[in-house]
Parts: structure tokens; C-alpha cells; sequence
């Protein structure tokens, strides 16, 4: 129908032009690393911050239904403290657990005798509203978060601590996850691309999005999350950002991720994208404001969210150029489906649109907070 109402060469370059613009919008999802790679050597050397000092930190342990894990964590929180020589409160924060979560919490606070360790009970409000109540309640200048399903390694709160002595422009900072051992299929390609863009931002100084397991900031510097809002571990880090502080990833901190697959992760990720738009609609206006802030977050989340449509456009742009070749893109699909086999062929078409769904999410105004287990038991 275009080709008809066009005469042929502007055509073709209308068409040529649609293809190599969805071409690089794609590959800049692999050039966005080495990009910020190149920014940082050609900014060369930058000032260390000045060191500074951490008199209290505060560990926050939002919960729902944990009476699996509970104990566990409780464990190694133990341990990991007793590398620290700073003031320490633990909060430990219920929203509204239904199974035998705060028992057992009771029980073991009560059995050890465990000093500046509270629980406090709300009623379910979702993980976001838990945070909030929890950085209300908590006193230490060091806000550190840790979810309660996750294990921590003895050395993860001492590292914290020096982090935030080491640099008085740190603001937020970030463990990184550990997959060992774990078989996330198709998944595994987009943490190597997610895991070289946070090292390069990182570098920067500018890491957008942190690991929900474990991450820490100062308190001051906390924007309290919207109703609705499920995103935190985007939220907090460019809030921070915006205020003209220093997020990143410290590499020795390394943190076993939760039992999941495949499956679980490509499920995981439709409600994480949801949640990440979520965020960047409602802090489009203060983006705007910061450039290089906001470029980041369009390369790094809005484009990758935008893949399938970047896709289709190259595609569909091509087979206009070309028509013949839609006999390919038909050999292409079946050649995946026989390799694949039915159920993963279609769990990765699924993967594919996932952003298209989690954006009508959006569109739909989806209340995003409450909580959502999608751990594999």
C-alpha cells in the first residue's frame, strides 16, 4: 500500500532508512558497554572522593511469608556483623505474613538475646510500602537493605561500611548477583549484557538500577516510594543520582541469587519491566533535567524494553525491500520451533513480547506493589 502511493526510490529509502534505524537502536543494546567504557577512558582520571565517616547503619529486612528462609538469613546477618565495628539496629519488617514468619522471628530474637534487633508488624501493603515504614523507623545514617529470602556472605556488611567511608560522594551502592550453578537458559545472555553495562556504569559512578538482594544508601538521601510502586531498586538508585550523588556496584560483594530457572526468570522479568517503567514515568519530568542521567536510562531500560518493536520494524522493513524473504523469516520460525521444542519455543516468544505486555500493564495503571513471590521452591 506505501510502495503504492510512493514513487519507488523514496520508497527504498524510506524502507532502507526504517531498517538501519532499527538496526542500531538493536545493536545498541550490545555497543552500550563499550560506550560507557570509551566515556570513562576519555574522561580520564577523576578525583577521589574524600573519605568520610559511618557512625550507625541500619539493616532492613523486609518480610512475607519467610518461614522458610527466615532463619537462614537471621544466620548469616549474625555473622556478617560481627565484622563491623560501627552502631548497628536490625529492623525486620512483616507485612502482614500469614504463615509462621514472625514466630519463629519472635523466637529467635527472644532466644538470643539479639541487641538493637527489632520486628515490627504491618499490614499488607506490599514490599515498597514495607520499605518505607521501615526507613521511617530506623535511625543509622547507612540504610541497608537485604531481602529475607537471600543468604548474605560473612563479609557483605563490612564491605558496605567501607565503601561508604571511602568515598563521602557515595550515595547509593549495589552487591551484584551470583548465578553459579544455576540453569537460566536464554536468560544467562541477558545478565552477561546486563552485568557488563552495570560494571561500565558503575565505573562512572552512575549505576541506574541496583540488586534488590542487597543494596544500601544514605538515609538523607531516601525519596519515599510512591503508592503503587513496586520498582525500589530503581527508584532509590536514581533518585539518588538526581540529587548529584555517586551509585555503583562494589565487585567483591557478591551475592548467591535465589534458587530460580529459565521459566521463573522469564516470569520474573515481565513484572520487573513493568515495574521499571512504572518508575521512569513518574520521574520522566526530573530526568529531563539531568541529560546524561536521562540518556543512560533510555539506553539502558527504554530501549531494551522496546526490542520487540525495534524488531518487527527492521523485519517488517526488510520484507518490504525484500519480499521474497519472508519465506526465510517462515523457515527461520520453523527451524527454531523443531530446535527448540514446543515448550521453549514458545516460552521464548513469550520472553520477546514480555515488554509489550508489561507496557499495557502500565498503560492499564496496574497497582504494582503488592508482593508477588515468582522464587522456584
Amino acid at each position: 500500500m506505501l510502495g503504492s502511493c510512493l514513487k519507488p526510490e523514496i520508497y527504498i529509502v524510506i524502507c532502507a532508512s526504517l531498517a538501519l534505524l532499527s538496526a542500531g537502536l538493536i545493536a545498541s543494546n550490545f555497543l552500550l558497554a563499550p560506550m560507557l567504557r570509551f566515556i570513562r577512558g576519555a574522561r580520564g582520571t577523576e578525583a577521589a572522593g574524600l573519605p568520610g565517616t559511618v557512625s550507625s547503619i541500619s539493616i532492613i529486612v523486609p518480610s512475607y511469608n519467610e518461614e522458610r528462609n527466615i532463619d537462614k538469613k537471621i544466620d548469616t546477618l549474625r555473622l556478617a556483623l560481627q565484622r563491623v565495628d560501627v552502631e548497628v539496629e536490625v529492623i525486620i519488617g512483616s507485612d502482614g505474613s500469614t504463615d509462621k514468619t514472625v514466630e519463629i522471628i519472635r523466637s529467635r530474637l527472644k532466644e538470643a538475646d539479639l541487641q538493637n534487633w527489632r520486628l515490627l508488624e504491618f499490614v499488607n501493603e506490599g514490599k515498597c510500602s514495607t520499605l518505607n515504614k521501615l526507613v521511617a523507623a530506623a535511625r543509622g545514617n547507612i540504610i541497608i537493605s537485604t531481602d529475607a529470602d537471600i543468604p548474605l556472605p560473612e563479609n557483605s556488611i563490612e564491605l558496605v561500611v567501607s565503601a561508604f567511608r571511602a568515598n563521602t560522594r557515595l550515595g547509593c551502592l549495589s552487591c551484584i548477583p551470583w548465578f553459579e550453578g544455576m540453569n537460566i537458559g536464554s536468560q544467562k545472555t541477558y545478565w552477561n549484557i546486563e552485568d557488563q553495562i552495570r560494571r561500565s556504569e558503575s565505573a562512572l559512578g552512575r549505576l541506574i538500577v541496583v540488586t534488590g538482594m542487597l543494596y544500601a544508601y544514605r538515609r538523607e538521601l531516601f525519596e519515599k516510594i510512591p503508592d503503587g510502586v513496586m520498582a525500589d531498586d530503581l527508584w532509590v538508585p536514581l533518585n539518588v543520582l538526581i540529587k548529584g550523588y555517586e551509585s555503583v556496584q562494589v565487585e567483591d560483594l557478591r551475592v548467591p541469587y535465589e534458587k530460580t530457572d529459565e521459566q521463573t526468570e522469564i516470569i520474573r522479568r515481565k513484572r520487573v519491566i513493568a515495574g521499571g517503567m512504572d518508575v521512569v514515568r513518574r520521574l520522566w519530568s526530573q530526568l529531563m533535567s539531568t541529560p546524561f542521567l536521562l540518556l543512560l536510562v533510555l539506553f539502558h531500560k527504554v530501549n531494551r524494553w522496546a526490542l520487540p518493536v525495534w524488531l518487527c520494524l527492521f523485519l517488517a522493513a526488510v520484507a518490504a525491500l525484500m519480499p521474497w524473504i519472508i519465506v526465510g523469516y517462515l523457515a527461520g520460525a520453523i527451524f527454531a520451533y523443531w530446535y527448540l521444542g514446543h515448550e521453549r519455543f514458545f516460552r521464548f516468544g513469550y520472553a520477546a513480547i514480555s515488554p509489550v505486555l508489561s507496557f499495557a500493564e502500565v498503560l492499564g495503571k496496574t497497582d504494582f506493589a503488592r508482593w508477588e513471590h515468582t522464587r522456584k521452591h
